[in-house]
């Protein structure tokens, strides 16, 4: 072969390398980038409508495959089914969707940082290279949160799949990193400033007693691949609590972790700067056996207070108020009880009362209809006509 040739091969070769967006029965290739986090659904999309080639739905032989050449196999479509191979099965399949535009997308459930890659849908028969119709690259990410505890409660980090993973943690005061665990096979080891706070719970790991000195950043790296799968920043909080006492009583509030803390008092009598940061260590709060106790509650205790950590963060804030007195549940019983009682005696005299006016109205009621039915019958006998004649001839 002449020189000439050799180099119109290689020019030719070359061309067709960098227009590998036609098959090899000149149709246009998909070219698709796709992106998800770790743990979520990955669809690739792939349409054979433009490389059918007079080929019946029911005769297609679709196949997804990868660059890896170990194993490049991903999943076949025959004969109206799927069939997964290998790392994939049992979370994999071609979505065939029956409608004009011919659309059999690769769905890859529960992604991994391994998944990620470049995928061809092939169109062909079986043992043959088959056709391209789509070229998907696969970019998956590391999830991200941020995430609110209490100070005292409990960090539940949800891994993204199960499997072999290792945390670390940055802390937020500082640059120095350190492991917190590893899990494998569904198996937690914690590490050694760990080991009585981390546990595995339902393929989260759980981080007990949380302080303001777990403040920061956690990775959950994939062992496989070295990569990040998820980050969660923890913020930690204070508790506020409201409380509302009887004078001459008690409180206690359980506080975790919590070694010499320092109180400040911000109530009326207490001495607050602009700023709001109030001055003045209390002594009537204390902390004992891990409870924030106060006794003997008086007016003069009413207001806020702020209890912080050695290292300056603020714990609770806690606002006390006067509760007035109310009448003890055993003396509104005794009360309702006399009421009772005292009605219970007046009433008989006030049924005799009324009874007597009753029989007065009665009796009197019956003389005067008794009187007027003897006047009548006076008159029927001597009529007032006759009377008066009577009277005229005597006065004669």
């Amino acid at each position: 072969m002449s020189l000439r040739k050799c180099l119109l091969f290689v020019l030719l070769a070359i061309f067709f390398r960098l227009v590998g967006n036609q098959a090899e029965h000149g149709q246009p290739v998909q070219r698709v980038q796709v992106k998800v986090k770790v743990g979520d659904t990955a669809v690739l999309p792939c349409n054979v409508s433009a490389h059918m080639n007079g080929e019946t739905e029911d005769n297609l032989y679709i196949r997804w495959v990868t660059n890896d050449l170990s194993s490049n196999y991903v999943c076949e479509f025959t004969k109206g089914k799927s069939h997964p191979h290998d790392d994939y099965r049992n979370r994999t399949e071609i979505s065939k969707e029956k409608n004009s535009k011919h659309l059999y997308h690769l769905i890859i459930n529960k992604t991994r940082l391994s998944d990620e890659g470049e995928y061809h849908c092939k169109l062909g028969k079986p043992g043959k290279p088959g056709e391209d119709a789509a070229s998907v690259q696969l970019i998956v990410q590391g999830r991200e949160e941020n995430v609110s505890v209490v100070f005292g409660e409990t960090l539940a980090i949800r891994l993204p799949v199960t499997g072999n993973a290792r945390v670390r943690f940055a802390p937020a005061s500082s640059s120095t990193e350190a492991d917190v665990c590893t899990v494998r096979q569904n198996t937690l080891t914690p590490a050694n400033a760990y080991a009585s706070r981390a546990a595995l719970e339902n393929n989260a790991l759980r981080l007990d007693r949380v302080t303001f000195a777990d403040e920061g950043s956690y990775s959950v790296i994939d062992v496989a691949t070295g990569r990040v799968m998820k980050t969660a920043v923890l913020a930690v909080e204070g508790l506020v609590k409201n409380r509302e006492l009887h004078e001459g009583e008690n409180l206690s509030i359980p506080l975790c972790c919590l070694s010499s803390p320092y109180i400040e008092f911000c109530g009326p009598a207490g001495n607050s700067t602009a700023d709001g940061v109030c001055q003045g260590h209390v002594e009537r709060l204390t902390v004992q056996n891990g409870s924030l106790t106060l006794s003997n509650f008086t007016a003069k205790d009413k207001g806020k207070y702020i209890v912080r950590e050695k290292m300056g963060g603020v714990v609770l804030t806690l606002t006390l108020t006067l509760k007035t007195k109310a009448i003890p549940v055993g003396t509104q019983r005794t009360d309702r009880r006399l009421i009772v009682g005292v009605i219970a005696g007046i009433l008989p005299l006030i049924l005799v009362v009324i009874s007597v006016y009753a029989y007065k109205w009665c009796t009197k009621r019956k003389m005067e209809r008794e009187t007027r039915r003897r006047a009548e019958q006076t008159e029927e006998q001597f009529p007032l006509s006759e009377i008066k004649s009577f009277a005229d001839v005597e006065e004669k």
